[in-house]
């Protein structure tokens, strides 16, 4: 059986400023910071379970909040201003992802102008 790899987003809200520090630290073994309380996470279904299961163990569940949101292989990503570029995260250099937003980069590798600038969540 192949072990699929997709990025994951993981969000977090942690009340404590000690819990906060710890899951942080667990995260950055996991994955990228991406912004605040987000990271970018490339996961297989049992390192996902793993994550899981640590991430339990680190947090208040009566008080703290955590969500993981797999995306697909090729997720598209609008990305605005400065920060890391979404592009390279995984050395990826085309295909299903936005460098800008208004620039996105198809499969063929050609750009795609968007009609507006507003976000379209339907393809």
């Amino acid at each position: 059986m192949q072990k699929r790899t997709l990025p994951h987003i993981v969000a977090y809200d942690i009340c404590s400023s000690k819990r906060l520090q710890r899951i942080n630290r667990l995260l950055k073994g996991w994955g990228i910071p991406v912004q605040y309380s987000v990271f970018l996470c490339p996961l297989t279904a049992r390192s996902r379970t793993q994550l899981i299961d640590e991430l339990s163990r680190a947090m208040d569940s009566k008080f703290d909040d955590i969500r993981i949101y797999p995306l697909p292989v090729k997720p598209w990503i609008y990305q605005l201003g400065s920060g890391i570029d979404s592009m390279q995260l995984f050395g990826l250099t085309d295909g299903g992802f936005f460098s800008d937003l208004g620039s996105p980069v198809s499969e063929s590798g050609n750009i795609d102008k968007p009609k507006n600038k507003s976000l379209n969540w339907k393809k």
